[in-house]
């Protein structure tokens, strides 16, 4: 494709995921299905990477967190050392999910991941709740800005 000026396909995604979706995302790379290097990045939005929440009192919920942890545990074809894991918590307005429990310790190793409040990114000013965190025009801004720059130059030919 590259011969005929065409873009080529990309080899890995990068997947954003807004509280559960984040267990979601998590869950995705150790799918039975899952391809290795195909996703290399996942940034969640209070996400509770911690198996204690209101919700937990459901079995099935819990029993899911325990599966994905020992299945991320065991996981031997998951490239680990080119994994990020991006945690952002939205701060103490966040009624839904405490912001402990966006923590990534027990879950990813920290080597391979990052969890910051709102707040503490540089341009962003505010905590969030647990839904404005995904309208948030600060941490959009910034969020946006950093995932523009992971690009590469070919592609941000296309973007003033």
């Amino acid at each position: 494709a590259a011969a005929t000026g065409a873009p080529s396909s990309p080899s890995s995604v990068l997947v954003l995921g807004h509280s559960m979706g984040g267990i979601a995302a998590r869950g995705a790379l150790v799918a039975k299905n899952h391809i290795d290097g195909t996703i290399l990045t996942v940034i969640t939005f209070n996400t509770p990477h911690q198996a204690i929440s209101p919700i937990m009192s459901e079995s099935k919920i819990l029993q899911f967190y325990e599966t994905l942890q020992t299945a991320w545990a065991q996981k031997t074809g998951l490239s680990k050392d080119n994994l990020i894991v991006v945690s952002i918590a939205g701060g103490r307005r966040d009624t839904t999910i405490r912001s402990d429990l966006t923590s990534l310790s027990k879950a990813v190793e920290a080597k391979n991941s990052l969890h910051v409040y709102s707040s503490a990114i540089p341009g962003v000013w505010i905590q969030n709740d647990h839904d404005s965190i995904m309208w948030c025009g600060q941490l959009i801004v910034v969020v946006s800005n950093m995932l523009l720059k992971l690009l590469p130059e070919s592609v941000l030919g296309i973007v003033p």
